[in-house]
């Protein structure tokens, strides 16, 4: 990954692809409906291949616009620049999107499996170099997994935002018009029409809320990072510390890209690329922080023995209080007890009752049978049932969630790939067999596709052909 995302060369065969299925779909509605001619459609297939989208880093339908195509303005003339590139930008991130939240649900389920294993080990929270209180590992382990199931769960909810097509803006329109929206929605694989008078504000609004969620989970991760590096050493969770900033900081950069609001296709094609590339960098920054965890939570926990907690410090001094004695005198009361301790490296065992009233006449031998229970670790987890059932009810909840996440990408991903093609399923009556071709993504040649002296005038029709023949590069031209 480079310092301004992943190499686009290497998405751009697959970007090419969701293209390609973008057009050829709609091309089967429009053709079913008689919008096109099965000719028309199979010049859009004599165009797409001849194209070689990946020189200068053009996208591929930057690529057909240079080639000035008249299916791509027949597009153009129906959604309008910021409709039909609104579209092609929802339909093209899904799978980026999904991709996210099936590498979150791999990392929520691994760390639920290390919270297994982990169950009865005690851990220490700090709280500016202090300890704090002394919790369950998996408890903590358990809390982070929340956090991802909560991204899973917003990035869940946008998605289902971006699975609406933003239809023509035609004045005038009609019930066909309406009807052909429809079908054209269910080729692509969208679940409904939007019908918000701004839908780019609506995309802007789920990349932004998606942006957020990962802004936090980096968080949390780093928050975690830095209780393992009390509890374990630095080295175990510094590469989930740098894993948690590239991801906050890749997240940040997918929230401040606005979407274009002029009539430009090529702006509205080079911030969708970046858009993507974005995506895809975080995917990649995800699995780092994922593996960073895994590797951070198999150091062994060393944490100090015979520790009192700023809340076992609190314990003594409530209990003291409870017991009528002033604020001050309780504080100063504890204090004497624990430094008289540390000065003499003494276990609360150790002290007689007999010497509570030298070290500070406040105390009560009640104050040293818990403080003898504090600095027992034991003793301490016997008393944590509560905890562990409260864990163990989450931990298992969350299983059902990560579970059901990983079916749902699975149906996503079926469904995505069947009506990516729905639009073939009716294919225009015509002599060419298939129209999506195999690309030659690397041309040397230059395109031939449309005559440099007809550029912008007229549209290709395909040469009577049979499939497997080859053609000897005349066509016929007619117009729309």
């Amino acid at each position: 990954m480079t310092e301004h995302g992943p190499d686009w060369s290497a998405y751009q065969r697959l970007d090419d692809a969701a293209i390609i299925d973008f057009l050829t779909s709609t091309a089967g509605v429009l053709t079913d409906h008689g919008i096109i001619s099965s000719k028309d459609t199979d010049n859009l297939r004599l165009v797409l291949s001849g194209l070689n989208p990946g020189v200068g880093g053009r996208t591929l339908i930057l690529a057909i616009k240079r080639e000035r195509a008249e299916y791509l303005e027949l597009l153009l003339a129906r959604f309008g620049i910021n409709g039909l590139c609104l579209n092609i930008l929802r339909f093209t991130i899904r799978n980026c999107l999904t991709a996210t939240t099936a590498s979150l649900g791999q990392i929520g389920q691994a760390l639920l499996k290390r919270a297994e294993l982990l169950f009865n080990r005690p851990f220490l929270l700090q709280s500016d170099g202090h300890p704090e209180r002394q919790v369950l590992f998996s408890a903590l382990i358990v809390d982070f997994v929340s956090s991802i199931a909560s991204t899973c769960q917003v990035i869940g909810d946008e998605l289902g935002n971006l699975a609406r097509m933003a239809p023509c803006d035609l004045p005038l329109s009609t019930a066909k018009d309406e009807e052909i929206d429809r079908d054209i929605a269910a080729a692509l694989g969208f679940a409904s029409i939007d019908q918000h008078c701004l839908p780019g504000y609506i995309t802007e609004d789920s990349k932004r809320k998606i942006a957020q969620a990962l802004v936090a989970m980096a968080d949390n991760a780093m928050k975690f990072a830095e209780q393992l590096i009390w509890n374990t050493s630095e080295e175990a969770a510094h590469d989930l510390i740098s894993a948690g900033e590239l991801l906050k900081l890749e997240s940040h950069r997918l929230a401040a890209m606005d979407l274009p609001r002029g009539e430009s296709l090529v702006i509205w094609e080079v911030r969708r690329r970046h858009i993507i590339e974005c995506i895809v960098g975080l995917n990649q920054t995800i699995d780092l922080v994922g593996n960073s965890l895994i590797s951070a939570l198999g150091v062994e926990i060393t944490r100090p023995t015979q520790l009192v907690t700023e809340s076992g410090k609190r314990r003594l001094i409530f209990d003291l209080m409870a017991s009528g004695l002033p604020a001050k005198r309780a504080k100063v009361a504890v204090s004497d007890l624990l430094g008289y301790l540390s000065n003499n490296a003494l276990r609360p065992e150790q002290v007689l009752p007999a010497e509570l009233n030298r070290i500070n006449p406040d105390l009560t031998s009640s104050s040293l049978n818990t403080l003898g229970i504090l600095f027992n670790d034991s003793s301490l987890m016997t008393l944590a049932a509560s905890e562990k059932k409260t864990t163990l009810i989450r931990a298992s909840g969350l299983a059902k969630i990560f579970g059901n996440i990983s079916s749902a990408v699975v149906v996503a991903m079926l469904f995505l790939i069947l009506s990516a093609g729905c639009g073939l399923k009716t294919a225009p009556r015509s002599t060419v067999g298939e129209l999506r071709p195999d690309i030659p993504f690397h041309i040397t040649e230059p395109s031939k596709a449309v005559d440099e002296g007809y550029r912008g005038k007229e549209t290709q029709a395909a040469p009577q052909l049979k499939a497997g023949e080859v053609g000897d590069g005349n066509v016929k031209r007619e117009s729309f």
